[in-house]
């Protein structure tokens, strides 16, 4: 139901305002969110931030950057929780991707953050499936903080 929510608030790239709102907001979450995973490795994968490539996309577009809380870090299987959601929003990215590109938009320009493909996920995947220790209810706990911090920044333009 969460993920439900998330997915209508992203909204559906029909007109270059409309992917300027979902851009702003996503780097709004991006922004929260990034930092906390900068440093995290398990097991010698690491996640891929968007940040950096949200950055040159609004660049692209003349948006101006928000100043952003960054969110606390996480750790343990609420972490793991947390990488769930972020790795598989940026898997759904190549489904966004081919929105974006409808819009004159690409990999190169204004939709670099949609780029990629699902090694990153197997990989992470493959990490969760191994982790020592993993709690369940921790782990469930760290997503829908996740998705709670997603949900504030799609949820409206800051005035």
């Amino acid at each position: 139901m969460v993920h439900h929510a998330l997915d209508m608030a992203v909204g559906s790239f029909d007109s270059l305002d409309s992917y300027h709102t979902y851009l702003r907001a996503n780097h709004r979450f991006r922004a929260m969110i990034d930092p906390a995973l900068a440093g995290v490795e398990v097991d010698g994968w690491r996640p891929r931030t968007l940040l950096p490539a949200l950055n040159a996309d609004m660049a692209d577009l003349g948006l101006p950057l928000p100043e952003v809380r960054p969110a606390p870090p996480l750790t343990g299987s609420a972490l793991l929780g947390c990488l769930y959601v972020t790795e598989g929003a940026a898997l759904g990215g190549q489904i966004l991707c081919r929105r974006a590109a409808t819009l004159g938009l690409t990999t190169d320009h204004g939709a670099r953050h949609l780029a990629g493909d699902a090694s990153s996920w197997t990989a992470f995947l493959a990490r969760l499936e191994a982790a020592e220790g993993y709690d369940a209810d921790a782990a469930a706990e760290g997503a829908i903080l996740t998705f709670e911090w997603a949900q504030a920044a799609f949820a409206k333009e800051p005035t």
